[in-house]
Parts: structure tokens; C-alpha cells; sequence
């Protein structure tokens, strides 16, 4: 009878090194995550990557500590009047400046802020959209609803506004389409089987049966926020549109392939990441140059980025078995809740309850997700030194 290759010497020595990789890997990309989440959260100030002149938004910053918010106003009114000479003026980094303050807690000074952007930039939908929202915070509803309603006749579909506008008139919004009900309806529902298939044990059937509908919710939140994203020419949202269904079917590939074995679907995945690697690192250079926030392109690249080096491994080593594979399947599995539980608490904050987000709650979900997934690579590196002991099959105990 032949013995299976996982069951060699040199194979399995091979694999715990790899576990031990994978598993350090995936606790530094934990950690990364968590620092851009409360950086971004926070709004925590990082250099300007930008060349040329001084950041007129770094100026106001300095500005505002040392001498407050209405002396940078009336510097930022007294440059516009000689066309910002000497400094470099950006929609995004003085955008980027009012949600600063507003993580601050300081909703007036952040509506100063914003009001400046709408003055320079008075067709963006996007500056009224901030300006509403730090005028809602500050309590000054009429104000609100007059920005959120320019930043409609800006862009009618402007979700975040349109939202905003409903709740504080009371009017009725437009029905959402079908295509995002869909949208809504999977992400909940992925983001409520994730949390789910974190808590049940690890091979078991509930395990099994949440962490196969994570699988299908998130495939059908990614095709559809993709569709959406095309049919609205938002190029970032379908890069991440791509990523998601990556992670997650890598992440059941392994959790399925118990040999050591190397396919075509392996060569897919890579070119895939490396794909989606690429597409990052070009986002994130057109951020720069617009004085965008750098922070969720770099946490973006560098997942990508550890997905490509670790699929290449896989394809060299010839394949991937004992607790490498369940590590692989971790933290893939878990950066693609991540991204979606983010992607909701964050990115649609809009329709999180106003008392989690008085108080800076909604961040919690997305640190949890990053939290859970810092234990179980613990536990998996744990069983790894234990298998060096126990000599029996350290998948097996690992599923238990």
C-alpha cells in the first residue's frame, strides 16, 4: 500500500516551517490591519508622500493646533484670494483635514473645515456630503440638510447623502434597486455567518455548514457590489470586488485539499493576486498624487501582496498539507470578513445606529474580526510546537 507524501519526514519538516511562516505572516498582516483601521479611524496624521509645494492642508493643520480653527479659516480665505501661490490645494487632503477634526469630536471646527472645500470646490458632491455630516454631528440640522441637498443636485446618487437627507427631513428616499437589496442582504448575511463560523469549533459541522454560506453570502455581495461598481465607474470598489472572492476561495481550496498537490487553479490564483497586487500599487500611486489617504491602499497592497508571496510558495513547494493549510485558511478566511465587516461599519456608517457612532463603536466589529484572527494563528502555531511532541496528526487536533 503506498504511503501518502504527507506522511514523509522531509514533508512534514518542510510543512511546519511553513506553518510557522504562514502563521508569523498572517499575525503581521493582523497587526497591520489594525494599525491602518485606527489610523484611518482616527484620522491620525502620516507625511505627505506628495512632491512639490508644501500641503496647503498640512499648513491649516499646524495652523489649527497652535493657534485654532479660525485663524487657519481666515489664512486658508486670505491665500485663496492669490490663488493658493507658494502652496498645493487638494479637495482630498483638505477633506481629509475636517474628518481629522471630526474624529476629534470637534464637529464645528470640522464643519469650518469642509465649508472651505465647498467654497473651492463647488461642484463636488462629496465636499457638501462632509460639510452635512459635520453640521449633523454639530447639531445644526437645517445646515445639514441644505449641504446634503447640494451635494444631490451635485450627484443624485450620492448614497451617503441620499440617506442622510431622508432621515433628517423625514422624506421618504427612493426605493434601493434589487441589485442593492441584494448587495445588503449578502453583506449582513456574510458578515453575521463569519462571525458565526469564528465562534463555532473549528471542524465541526456548524463550523462547517456558517462557514460554507460565509462562502456563497460573500460571493454574492462581491459579484454584485462589482456590477454595481462597473455600471457607476467606481475602479477601486471593483478591485475590491475581485479580492474578496479570491480570498475566500483560496481560503476553501485549502480547507478542502488535504495533498500535497499543485494545479491549474493554483497558477489562476496567483496571477490573480499579483493581478489585483499591481492594481493596487496603481491606485494607491493616483491617491498620492491627488493627497489622498494612503492608509487603505497600503493595508489593501500589502494583503495582496502577502497573498501573491505565499500563493507563489505554495506552487514551488509543490503543494500545502497539516497546519500550514489550516493557517492559510485562517487568515484568508478572516481578511475577507474583515474587508466585509469594514466595509459596512466604515464605509456604510451611514447606516449604523448615531449612539455606536457617538461614541466611536463601529470600530469595534473590524477590531474584533482582527482579534479573532490573531488567536486562532496563535492556536495553530501552538499545536505546531505540540505536534513536535505528539506525534499524532496535527490537522486532526487542530479540528478540535
Amino acid at each position: 500500500m503506498p504511503v501518502s507524501i504527507s506522511h514523509s519526514p522531509a514533508i512534514a519538516s518542510r510543512n511546519r516551517g511553513w506553518q510557522s511562516a504562514t502563521g508569523a505572516l498572517g499575525l503581521i498582516l493582523s497587526a497591520f490591519l489594525a494599525a491602518c483601521l485606527i489610523v484611518s479611524f482616527y484620522g491620525v496624521p502620516l507625511p505627505s508622500l506628495h512632491a512639490g509645494p508644501p500641503s496647503l492642508a498640512q499648513s491649516l493643520s499646524e495652523t489649527i493646533d497652535s493657534q485654532g480653527v479660525d485663524a487657519a479659516v481666515a489664512r486658508y480665505r486670505s491665500l485663496a484670494q492669490e490663488g493658493f501661490a507658494g502652496f498645493s490645494e487638494n479637495e482630498n487632503a483638505t477633506n481629509d483635514l475636517g474628518y481629522r477634526l471630526l474624529g476629534r469630536h470637534d464637529a464645528t471646527a470640522a464643519a469650518k473645515i469642509f465649508q472651505l472645500n465647498t467654497e473651492t470646490h463647488p461642484q463636488s458632491a462629496n465636499a457638501f456630503d462632509s460639510l452635512g455630516e459635520a453640521q449633523a454631528a454639530a447639531g445644526d440640522v437645517p445646515a445639514a440638510i441644505a449641504s446634503y441637498g447640494a451635494a444631490l443636485r451635485q450627484n443624485p446618487r450620492f448614497k451617503t447623502s441620499a440617506i442622510a437627507y431622508a432621515r433628517l427631513t423625514g422624506i421618504p428616499r427612493k426605493p434601493y434597486l434589487p441589485l442593492v437589496l441584494l448587495h445588503i442582504s449578502a453583506g449582513l448575511g456574510a458578515i453575521a455567518l463569519g462571525l458565526a463560523a469564528l465562534v463555532f469549533r473549528k471542524g465541526g459541522r456548524m463550523h462547517r455548514w456558517t462557514g460554507t454560506g460565509f462562502l456563497i453570502a460573500i460571493l454574492f455581495m462581491a459579484g454584485d457590489a462589482g456590477y454595481l461598481a462597473i455600471i457607476g465607474n467606481e475602479p477601486q470598489n471593483i478591485l475590491a470586488a475581485f479580492f474578496t472572492p479570491y480570498l475566500v476561495l483560496t481560503a476553501w481550496l485549502a480547507a478542502k485539499r488535504r495533498e500535497m498537490k499543485v494545479d491549474a487553479l493554483n497558477l489562476i490564483g496567483l496571477a490573480a493576486a499579483w493581478l489585483i497586487t499591481v492594481g493596487g500599487i496603481a491606485f494607491g500611486l493616483k491617491a498620492a498624487s491627488e493627497q489622498a489617504s494612503l492608509v487603505p491602499f497600503v493595508g489593501f497592497v500589502i494583503t495582496a501582496l502577502i497573498a501573491t508571496v505565499t500563493d507563489l510558495r505554495v506552487i514551488l513547494a509543490g503543494g500545502i498539507t497539516g497546519g500550514a493549510r489550516i493557517a492559510r485558511h485562517l487568515w484568508r478566511m478572516c481578511a475577507a470578513l474583515f474587508i466585509a465587516v469594514a466595509s459596512f461599519f466604515l464605509g456604510q456608517s451611514q447606516l449604523v445606529p448615531q449612539t455606536l457612532r457617538d461614541y466611536n463603536l463601529e470600530v469595534i466589529p473590524p477590531l474584533v474580526v482582527i482579534l479573532a484572527l490573531i488567536h486562532w494563528l496563535a492556536r495553530n502555531l501552538y499545536e505546531r510546537r505540540r505536534s513536535l511532541r505528539d506525534p499524532a496528526p496535527l490537522s486532526t487536533r487542530a479540528a478540535a
